[in-house]
C-alpha cells in the first residue's frame, strides 16, 4: 500500500510515529509528501460491528501525498500538529 502511494504521489497513509522509526523510515516517506499529521494522543480502533477495540502501541502520523489530501488532512478536525511542505 505504503509503495502504491508513493509511486502515485497520491493518497494519505497512517503510521505509528516512533521515534527510531520515524527518523529513518518515515523520513523517507515524507520527503515524498505534502503535509504530515502527528496526530494528539492515540487513535481509536473500531470492529465492523462499531464496538471500539484497542488502540496502537505508540502515537501515530498521517502523511499526505497531493495537495487535495494535504488540504483534507489539514480542516479534518483531528487534533495534533499539522506540518504543510511546499
Amino acid at each position: 500500500m505504503v509503495v502504491l502511494q508513493l509511486c502515485h504521489s497520491y493518497g494519505i497513509i497512517v503510521l505509528l510515529s516512533y521515534l527510531s522509526y520515524l527518523t529513518h523510515e518515515q523520513g523517507n516517506r515524507a520527503s515524498w509528501a505534502n503535509a504530515v499529521l502527528f496526530v494528539k494522543g492515540r487513535i481509536k480502533f473500531y470492529h465492523v460491528s462499531g464496538i471500539q477495540g484497542g488502540t496502537p502501541s505508540a502515537p501515530s502520523v498521517f502523511i499526505a501525498y497531493g495537495k487535495e489530501n494535504a488540504e483534507a488532512l489539514k480542516n479534518s478536525g483531528i487534533e495534533g500538529k499539522y506540518l504543510e511542505f511546499k
